[in-house]
């Protein structure tokens, strides 16, 4: 049996913030807009619930995107100073981009990997799929540059052949295939919102799962823990967790026994975590 904790929507942002100006500090007044932008209490609920995964004893950690407000070097450098502090080995570590990410620089996540992130490059390189016991991890991408006001994502042609490629690949080897994504794949019911929030691609997902009892997705994005199935004859396919940023139970643990892949509670409130 595998164990597999999910964390997402962290949303951290570097203590001194306030020395921003211009446009670079209405930008994150406007993406903090829904929140208190309180760099030291995001921090402490991040270190919190990466502290409950350390204590659940899990065989890997993925982080689900948004991991910062708007991708900036000094965001990133808070990011990894707690994953080096939490007890957790670098390797069991995959974290993908979500939206946020990718606001500041258009290569911002690459050269987040090469810096601050070069810990975690292995096990969290887009596209390339590795196996944790009888699981296989492929981390997607679902999040591109544009301008900080629009939160959507799309896959990609040339990504989503790489997804393809590791579901097939999956099937073949008889293996339980997670894909690793920010954005989820269903649609809001307002196409106007879907545009500017949504998966883009989300039919070419959608279209890739189609067939595929063997593939789960993982994802943040919609701050909400939440099962859904893609076929009723199924269980749960896709799986999303509370933000770390705003929720008081953010971390999930999935278990993967006879090739399918579920839910399980867990301890992790962060209210009682405080105490």
């Amino acid at each position: 049996m595998v164990r597999i904790a999910q964390l997402t929507d962290l949303h951290l942002v570097e203590r001194d913030h306030g020395a921003r100006r211009g446009v670079r500090s209405w930008r994150l007044s406007f993406l903090s807009a829904h929140r208190d932008l309180d760099a030291d209490d995001r921090i402490t609920r991040a270190t919190l619930a990466l502290a409950a995964v350390a204590a659940a004893g899990v065989d890997h950690l993925v982080i689900t995107g948004d991991l910062t407000e708007d991708g900036t070097v000094a965001q990133f450098e808070v990011l990894a100073e707690m994953l080096h502090a939490c007890g957790v080995a670098a390797a069991k570590i995959t974290l993908v981009p979500g939206n946020h990410d990718v606001i500041d620089r258009r290569d911002g996540w690459a050269r987040a990997l090469e810096g601050p992130l070069r810990a975690f490059a292995a096990t969290s390189q887009l596209g390339r799929p590795f196996d944790v016991g009888d699981l296989t991890i492929l981390p997607v991408n679902t999040a591109f540059y544009q301008h900080w006001v629009m939160s959507a994502g799309r896959i990609g042609p040339a990504h989503a052949g790489e997804v393809a490629d590791a579901i097939a690949l999956g099937r073949a080897r008889g293996r339980v295939v997670l894909l690793a994504q920010h954005h989820p794949v269903t649609t809001h019911r307002n196409p106007v919102v879907h545009w500017v929030d949504g998966l883009r691609d989300h039919a070419k997902a959608r279209s890739l799962l189609r067939d595929e009892p063997h593939v789960h997705v993982m994802h943040g994005h919609t701050h909400r823990r939440r099962d859904r199935s893609l076929d009723a004859a199924r269980a749960a396919q896709v799986f999303s967790a509370c933000a770390v940023v705003d929720g008081d139970a953010p971390l999930r643990v999935y278990a993967c026994v006879d090739g399918v892949l579920r839910g399980a509670d867990i301890a992790g409130d962060l209210g009682a975590l405080r105490r």
